[in-house]
């Protein structure tokens, strides 16, 4: 069964309207349509009964017609006078012409005064000749002299006839002109083929258009209708539309005819069916019938067509259904009113019930219907704030629950947040950091330590595989993953973050499986910075190696200095001895031992660094001065040197002399990294720093007797105000693997040097709490830049 429902979509109301102007109006409307349909069928059946009458009216009266006129040309043409004239006609005497032809003038005016409708009757030969002419005139006929009858002229009379059967006729409708060239006459032209023994001609009878339209026209028909005579080609002999150009007919028959006004199939349809019928066609409908029986002389066939349009048939109908559209739409209007209204009555409580369910469904279960109908309707009423009654009593008993509940569950949501806070608290404050994973490996949580281990947020933790966040080995953590929930214990690794920078972390992680219900849940991961801790081993070992080293330097540079100051005074001596023979030898080994002091000199200074003492002083000066004292040399040896300091550098608190040694030390060594061809640039600028920036400062102190090296964490926070200076050369560089122990006491890849240049430049800078860094690219340049704080000077 179809559901009307889920296609309509419409409210109760107006499902019942519409089943009360269903129930209304279909009776209205069957009745009325079958009303309309029975008298279209009888309208139908009046419009063929009058076409039936009229037909046969009309056929009898053309009957009559021309059975009369064909008789009366039977009697003509029999008559002796006529043969007479037929067989003398040729005589060449005129005499005995004119008294044949006075001799029938009799019979043919017997033959016109029978019946008052003829206008003009003529004969003529198959030569063209006119043999007699008598025309009306005046109310009567006169015979006209043979001097004015036609000789010739009548080729398409004759041309008409021979077409005709031997002692037949046939019609068509012609004009003629009277001799005083008056007014065209309408006729139905009458060609009778003549055909005697001794003659074939051609009698030519015009009836006069107005006998021939009264006998049409005679019958009265209800309707306004079209009349016509056609032939059996379909050419017009009568057309009731065409009286007043009645020529026309004959003159413009190929384009006016049957078949081009109603088409071939409507003709065909007239002509095959030989019974007078009443055919319907598509607007309009015809009536057809023979009007000459079979036993008539005439030889062609002619049907009288008479049709009436529907329209003007069913024009009544229309008007009535009009009237009875607007009285129904009149109906329906009234009867929606009146459903609007009855509907009302029934909708406006279920209404009221569906405002007040609304309410009660927000939570308003005080509310209660008022409905007064006194039925089924106000019965549900009733048991709805029946219901409503309970639901609110309901209601009230669970806002108290929910009233307990929300206590008991703040009190333990704050008990919770509280052990949550300090929890989170432990965890912040733990130099460790904590990960929360589950067994796939993926972060669930991360403490805040993470970030600053990491250097990622929180956001770019949770929801990440811990492997790709921590930058380990994936097999480091399958093996871990997947074996540690099987081997019950937690595993330990280490692994360098991030593998692809230079600054560099050492991290170390616990993985402790978490179980529940005896099945591996979650892993809780624990992970160490030891990079400090690293560092501070490195720098450790380092250091005892400094200290035994220094140490040792400070004895052998002891010894040796004494031993040349002996050997130097010895060498003096000589110089001055008058037996000296060879004097250049002599000096080539004072010279010897001048840069053997000098190495044990910078090696003592290393070993028994100087506290510094600082004055202010302005730092482009310093500059200046070192880029002055290594101009000439470098300019001796084609190599460039360029310099850009910034003119509103604040002074600093220094020591001038160390500074400058340390500076002067960093562009030589750039001098000698481009081989004397290249160029230096020096550059001075004061900038915030963008990141936080951290160094090892090794203090070497030698007291009581002892020799030991101490370090002191040198720290510029972000943003701290610095003066930037950059030493760049554009030289072969420095490799990759020496970067990091370029800064080491005797590390050098020089022939001669000592290496204790930059390790002497990073004591020196890091003394003034400044922080050299160096970039290095190989065969394309260095760049030395030391940072130092405005702040602390």
């Amino acid at each position: 069964m179809i559901n009307f429902n889920k296609i309509l979509h419409i409210n109760i109301r107006d499902k019942f309207v519409v089943a009360f102007l269903t129930l209304s109006l279909l009776p209205i409307v069957i009745v009325g349509s079958w009303g309309i349909h029975s008298n279209l069928q009888l309208q139908r059946e009046l419009a063929t009964n009058d076409l039936n009458n009229e037909l046969k009216d009309i056929k009898g009266e053309l009957a009559h017609f021309f059975y009369g006129l064909e008789e009366n040309i039977y009697f003509l043409t029999s008559s002796n006078s006529f043969k007479n004239f037929t067989q003398q006609y040729q005589s060449d005497n005129d005499y005995q012409q004119q008294e044949i032809v006075t001799s029938l003038l009799p019979e043919v005016l017997t033959f016109t005064r029978q019946k008052d409708m003829f206008y003009q009757i003529k004969l003529i030969d198959f030569e063209g000749e006119e043999l007699f002419q008598v025309v009306q005139q005046n109310s009567s006929y006169h015979l006209v002299k043979p001097g004015d009858l036609n000789q010739g002229g009548s080729r398409y009379y004759i041309y008409v006839a021979q077409q005709t059967k031997p002692n037949s006729a046939t019609f068509s409708p012609t004009e003629i002109i009277p001799v005083n060239g008056s007014t065209p006459i309408q006729t139905i032209c009458c060609i009778y083929h003549v055909q005697q023994p001794d003659f074939k001609g051609a009698l030519i009878i015009h009836i006069k258009a107005d006998s021939f339209y009264r006998i049409i026209e005679s019958s009265r028909n209800l309707f306004p209708r079209k009349i016509m005579l056609v032939d059996d080609h379909g050419y017009y002999v009568y057309h009731s539309e065409y009286k007043d150009s009645w020529n026309k007919l004959s003159a413009f028959k190929e384009q006016s005819n049957l078949n081009v006004d109603y088409g071939q199939n409507f003709t065909k349809r007239i002509f095959l069916n030989v019974q007078d019928s009443i055919f319907d066609f598509d607007s309009i409908l015809v009536g057809s019938a023979r009007v000459f029986e079979a036993d008539s002389e005439f030889e062609q066939k002619y049907n009288l067509l008479i049709a009436i349009s529907k329209n003007v048939i069913f024009s009544e109908i229309r008007s009535q259904f009009i009237l009875f559209a607007s009285i129904l739409s009149g109906f329906v209007l009234i009867s929606f009113l009146v459903a609007l209204i009855a509907t009302k009555q029934f909708v406006q409580p279920i209404t009221n019930l569906i405002e007040k369910a609304k309410f009660i469904s927000s939570g308003n279960y005080t509310s209660r219907v008022e409905v007064e109908t006194h039925d089924e309707i106000a019965d549900l009423a009733k048991q709805f704030n029946v219901m409503t009654q309970s639901l609110e009593k309901r209601e009230k008993q669970i806002s108290m629950h929910q009233d307990m509940l929300k206590e008991k569950v703040k009190l333990r949501t704050f008990e919770l947040e509280t052990e949550k806070n300090k929890l989170q608290t432990i965890l912040d404050n733990i130099p460790n950091g904590i990960l929360m994973l589950d067994k796939n490996g993926i972060i669930l949580s991360a403490s805040t330590v993470l970030t600053t281990i990491l250097n990622k947020s929180k956001m770019d933790l949770v929801g990440r595989k811990y492997c790709d966040v921590i930058d380990c080995n994936h097999d480091l953590e399958s093996c871990f993953l997947n074996e540690l929930f099987q081997s019950n214990e937690f595993k330990t690794a280490s692994w360098v973050y991030p593998k692809d920078k230079s600054d560099k972390k050492y991290l170390e992680h616990v993985l402790i499986p978490i179980y529940k219900n005896g099945i591996g849940e979650r892993v809780l991961a624990i992970i160490t910075d030891n990079t400090r801790k690293k560092k501070l081993q490195d720098k450790l070992i380092k250091s005892e190696k400094f200290a035994v080293t220094g140490e040792l330097a400070v004895v052998i540079a002891h010894e040796v200095r004494n031993s040349l100051t002996s050997v130097s005074m010895i060498l003096q001596l000589i110089q001055r001895s008058e037996e000296l023979k060879d004097a250049e030898s002599v000096d080539v080994a004072l010279d010897s031992i001048k840069k053997l002091e000098s190495v044990v000199k910078n090696l003592l200074g290393f070993a028994r660094p100087q506290l510094p003492v600082k004055e202010r002083c302005n730092i482009n000066q310093v500059l200046e001065f070192c880029v002055k004292f290594v101009r000439h040399q470098m300019e001796k040896d084609k190599a460039e040197i360029q310099i850009q300091l910034d003119k509103q550098l604040p002074s600093l608190k220094l020591d001038e002399n160390q500074v400058k040694e340390a500076i002067i030390n960093l562009i030589l060594n750039g001098f000698q990294a481009i081989e004397k061809q290249g160029t230096i640039k020096v550059i001075a600028r004061k900038e915030n720093l963008n990141q936080q920036m951290k160094d090892l400062q090794e203090l070497s102190i030698h007291e009581d007797g002892e020799f030991r090296v101490e370090e002191n964490e040198i720290h510029l926070s972000k943003g701290e105000e610095v003066i930037c200076i950059e030493i760049e050369d554009n030289g072969i560089g420095i490799p990759q693997d020496n970067i990091e122990r370029i800064f080491d006491p005797f590390f050098t890849t020089k022939r001669n040097g000592t290496g204790l240049g930059l390790p002497q430049v990073k004591r020196v800078i890091n003394q003034h709490g400044g922080i050299v860094r160096v970039c290095s690219e190989y065969s394309k340049g260095t760049c030395f830049t030391v940072y130092l704080p405005i702040c602390k000077s």
